[in-house]
């Protein structure tokens, strides 16, 4: 077998010049590369789900009330009592002072976190086909004699 040849070591190889001259015939076996595929599962992206709070001012109208002090003024009949006429003065002695708490509304501001959709994520795979293309080798086998051509059918040793 030479330094730069492919091919297995045979009997005939073993034998020599003498196996080719005993059976007549040379056997050598040709390889060739196949090519299989497959697929494997890389990773390729980090997907992060997150949520996030964004704030945003609002105007609303809100209706309020308040209350306010009616005074209501009556005329005076002819012969009925007045402060003039001897009757005392609210705020003196023995006579009761007249004291009212006015009340208004303010609005009145509360949040909560209130749900109001749901999300849902998922992972979906999508099928393709690609192509790929590989250079495969393969052994060629060519004979040479080094010899000259025969004449005459006979053989040389």
């Amino acid at each position: 077998m030479t330094k730069h040849s492919r091919h297995r070591d045979t009997p005939a190889d073993r034998t020599g010049a003498a196996g080719l001259a005993a059976s007549g015939a040379v056997e050598v076996v040709r390889s060739e590369e196949r090519l299989r595929t497959g697929v494997q599962r890389v990773p390729v992206e980090r997907v992060i789900v997150s949520t996030r709070i964004v704030t945003e001012t609002r105007t609303f109208t809100v209706d309020v009330r308040r209350e306010e002090l009616v005074i209501a003024r009556a005329p005076i009949a002819a012969g009925q009592a007045t402060p003039e006429d001897g009757s005392p003065e609210p705020g003196q002695a023995g006579q009761p002072v007249v004291e009212l708490i006015l009340r208004e509304e303010v609005p009145e501001i509360l949040t909560r976190v209130v749900p109001v959709e749901r999300i849902r994520v998922y992972r979906d795979r999508v099928e393709g086909a690609e192509q790929v293309q590989a250079a495969l080798s393969r052994e060629e086998v060519e004979l040479s004699d080094t010899r000259d051509a025969p004449t005459g059918g006979g053989r040389r040793d």
